[in-house]
């Protein structure tokens, strides 16, 4: 069988999904290369979306077309490139999840060892929603920001819900929750080695791996020792932007004062084009959702978690048919509020220009009492 066929047979059978009769499938299956597999995914993905009839059990199955039909094999590469950490961090995460297994049987878990799965899965799967996923879409590959995303949130929600549930010692009515955690985690770093990453290889140019480095490092890491930086050498000519005097609707700035601007602004802000792609987002020290130059040019649909999307194509067709112009949300975030807005973007003629988001921890806010006139800066604080 050709591999053109093998990616027509993934399509038909998508189409026809059957779990009873998958076995038989996957035997009469051949080899397929990783890229090839995640182009019929995504060819299905643009015609059905991400509500798959029995996804749990197809889930399973495309587990085990990973595992037994790929053919894939990830180059070396040197310390600090992407594949290299995201391998790193694989290791970890399945040390961790040993670890966790033993305990279980010594009955010897404790509950910060639960909270240190959160942490470390969280962060290692944020990495590839915010700095990996966008250059694959960039590619015409938005498979895996929504499926592999969704994947994700199952796996954070169920952790954040089991920490919530037992106290200092795991009860025995979690023990089979744990195990289904630690499987599914497992199971991931398995998609990323054998699927994700293979594809990634033979999709991304030597420049968008350089990218998504310079997005990943201001995610963070898991490692003990954060990676050597990594980067292609890429000329640029921005010098010259420096200088540049804009003239604005009143006044004038240069680049440099603008970005100061930006930079010291008590309040985050992100701005979407007309088109629903990303445009811009200032970077203050004290951001409360990070961002990542990758999400630039990145259609807003994909920068949501999938369980969230509902709730922005509506705000997004509310604002450009005119029928809102505004809306707010405010969230506890551990012991901030944080009030999050949305603003129609409309040119003098009042047609629709794009959304501005903006978000801002209001948590002293409500401490404001009567007014305060006086200054009362203390000696030795800058603040």
């Amino acid at each position: 069988m050709q591999n053109s066929e093998v990616v027509e047979s993934i399509l038909n059978y998508h189409k026809d999904f059957n779990y009873e009769d998958s076995e038989k499938w996957l035997e009469r299956m051949e080899k397929i290369e990783a890229r090839e597999f995640l182009v019929a995914n995504q060819v299905f993905f643009e015609k059905e979306g991400n509500h798959f009839r029995d996804e749990s059990r197809r889930r399973d199955l495309f587990l085990k077309i990973i595992k037994e039909k790929i053919r894939s094999k990830i180059p070396n590469f040197p310390k600090g490139h992407p594949v290299d950490n995201c391998l790193r961090e694989n290791r970890v995460l399945k040390e961790l999840v040993s670890k966790i297994s033993k305990n279980i049987l010594k009955k010897s878990l404790k509950k910060r060892e639960i909270i240190e799965l959160f942490n470390k899965t969280n962060l290692h799967y944020l990495k590839k929603e915010e700095a990996l996923f966008p250059y694959l879409e960039k590619r015409g590959f938005t498979y895996p920001s929504v499926w592999m995303w969704e994947f994700h949130d199952e796996i954070r929600e169920s952790i954040k819900t089991l920490k919530s549930r037992f106290k200092e010692e795991l009860g025995r009515q979690y023990i089979n929750e744990v195990r289904r955690i630690l499987k599914n985690v497992n199971e991931m770093t398995i998609r990323e080695e054998k699927m994700l990453l293979p594809a990634a290889v033979a999709i991304l140019s030597s420049e968008d791996w350089s990218m998504v480095r310079e997005s990943e490092a201001l995610v963070g890491y898991i490692l003990e020792i954060e990676p050597p930086f990594w980067q292609l050498e890429i000329k640029n000519s921005k010098s010259s932007l420096k200088k540049e005097i804009l003239s604005l609707k009143v006044g004038e700035l240069t680049v440099s004062q603008l970005n100061l601007i930006f930079s010291h602004l008590p309040i985050d802000i992100t701005m979407v084009d007309e088109h629903g792609k990303v445009v811009f987002f200032n970077q203050s020290k004290d951001r409360i959702f990070s961002r990542t130059p990758s999400i630039i040019g990145r259609e807003v649909k994909l920068c949501h978690p999938p369980k969230s999307l509902d709730k922005v194509l509506k705000i997004l067709d509310a604002f450009k048919n005119g029928t809102k112009n505004e809306a707010q949300f405010w969230i506890k975030l551990e012991d901030k509020t944080i009030h999050i807005r949305y603003f129609a973007l409309k040119d003098e003629n009042g047609k629709y220009k794009g959304v501005l988001e903006t978000t801002q921890d209001i948590s002293k806010m409500g401490e404001l009492k009567g007014e305060k006139r006086l200054l009362d800066w203390q000696e030795g604080s800058i603040a």
